[in-house]
C-alpha cells in the first residue's frame, strides 16, 4: 500500500473512531445529534463503495462501540 492511500484509511478510521465515541456508554441525544451532522461522512463511505475505506471506517467505529454492543447482546 502507497502513503496516499493509508491517509484516506486513516481518515476514514477516524472518522469512525470519533462517531463511536458518542455512543460509548449506549445510546444518546448527543449521539443522535452527532450521526445527523454526520451524515456526509455516511454518504461518503456509501458512494465510495470501495471495502478497504468502508472497512476502515467499521473497524474505527467498533473500537467505542464493540461493549455496548456486547452488553445488549448478553441480555439477550
Amino acid at each position: 500500500m502507497n502513503s496516499d492511500l493509508l491517509v484516506f484509511l486513516g481518515i476514514f478510521w477516524f472518522a469512525g473512531l470519533s462517531i463511536g465515541w458518542f455512543f460509548r456508554k449506549g445510546i444518546s441525544l448527543l449521539g443522535l445529534i452527532v450521526l445527523i451532522c454526520f451524515l456526509p461522512v455516511f454518504k461518503a463511505v456509501s458512494i465510495i463503495d470501495w471495502w478497504p475505506f468502508t472497512t476502515a471506517f467499521v473497524f474505527g467505529l467498533l473500537i467505542h462501540t464493540w461493549k455496548p454492543l456486547y452488553k445488549k447482546v448478553q441480555q439477550l
